[in-house]
């Protein structure tokens, strides 16, 4: 989901497009997407990064992974923004404290979370007409119809080499 995201974020509104995920074909994906930088977080600190650069004004958490809202939160600067993308199915303690004394904005931008997803919808299909945004690159398993369980256990599973999963019809 976030090389989806990335291929629709503005490029005028931001300085630098940087993008992190321990998936080194993922971030050949970024960079061909128009990261300018891209970063394996198990290789890299990504808050000591930030810092670095005096934090990010927005940062987006597509994984959905445990501990990343508190990632993503050590990476902002005061005032910034935090974009919960990902699907958190887990609960787990989230940095609320920071979050306040931080002054951030944490929006949930989930399109199935939308007050009008056919809104979402129709702005997604005209990205994807204009050119904007191309899922064939990211399509790495197809499945017939008929093998539609086996599409579902493989997108589960994930693991090398997986992703993203279409079922042909």
């Amino acid at each position: 989901m976030g090389l989806l995201v990335l291929q629709g974020m503005p490029r005028e509104t931001f300085s630098r497009l940087i993008v992190a995920d321990p998936n080194e074909k993922s971030l050949a994906l970024a960079r061909a997407f128009g990261a300018e930088e891209t970063y394996n977080p198990d290789e890299t600190d990504l808050p000591a990064l930030a810092e670095e650069m005096g934090g990010f004004d927005v940062v987006v958490e597509a994984s959905g992974a445990k501990g990343t809202l508190s990632l993503a939160t050590d990476m902002l600067r005061r005032g910034g923004t935090l974009n919960i993308f990902g699907c958190h199915v887990e609960e787990e303690s989230v940095p609320t404290v920071k979050w306040h004394m931080m002054g951030l904005k944490v929006l949930n931008t989930a399109p199935g979370f939308a007050d009008d997803f056919l809104i979402c919808f129709r702005a997604a299909v005209a990205l994807m007409a204009k050119g904007r945004i191309n899922q064939k690159p990211l399509i790495s398993h197809r499945f017939p119809f008929s093998e539609s369980q086996k599409a579902l256990e493989v997108a589960a599973a994930g693991g090398e080499g997986y992703i993203k999963g279409v079922i042909t019809f």
